[in-house]
């Protein structure tokens, strides 16, 4: 399938989804039109974009305008080389993710809650690059779901936090520690 020179390169890939959650499902789609652009594509100029949608999409609204196709443009001039998603809020369960063209087969992911996001993480391959479209598609999703893609970003770490028990036994040796050593000063 050739294309003229001077229209963007597609992400040519169907699949059957990229995030499968109990509820909701998130696919990356061929643009509508060959050679994609028009008034339905966002123009990405940097490393982050943000859409929502009512529950499912096309079509979804980003900053305020609506994409009827819910396709962006890599216009930033670099190659995105990972892609970070943020689903907020992560209530819905991120059960599997697959390959994402562009990046190798599989991702990370992390399940949110009600007041943090899920994560899912794509990298390695060859990336997005500049002047390649990427369409969304999806359903399922709670109304007014916001999701945020990241590009050329790390996987964040996780943040352990300590459960009670533990956190109660940390404080309790750290008392004797400190009670040892007021006697020893004391004698």
């Amino acid at each position: 399938m050739g294309f003229n020179t001077g229209w963007p390169r597609l992400v040519l890939a169907l699949f059957a989804g990229l995030a499968v959650c109990s509820g909701g499902q998130l696919v990356l789609e061929e643009p509508a039109s060959p050679g994609g652009g028009g008034a339905t594509t966002l123009s990405v100029p940097g490393t982050v974009f943000t859409f929502t949608s009512p529950g499912g999409f096309p079509p979804c609204t980003s900053g305020g305008t609506d994409i009827s196709q819910c396709q962006f443009l890599n216009s930033s001039g670099q190659t995105w080389m990972s892609l970070l998603i943020s689903i907020n809020p992560g209530t819905e369960p991120v059960d599997s993710c697959f390959a994402l063209y562009g990046f190798a087969p599989g991702c990370l992911q992390r399940q949110g809650s009600s007041s943090t996001p899920s994560l899912l993480y794509f990298s390695g391959g060859t990336g997005i690059r500049a002047g390649e479209i990427l369409a969304f598609s999806g359903s399922g999703w709670p109304t007014s779901t916001l999701f945020t893609l990241t590009a050329n970003t790390p996987f964040p770490p996780l943040v352990p936090v300590p459960e009670p028990d533990t956190l109660a036994l940390a404080i309790a040796g750290f008392a004797l520690v400190a009670g040892l050593r007021w006697r020893r000063g004391q004698v």
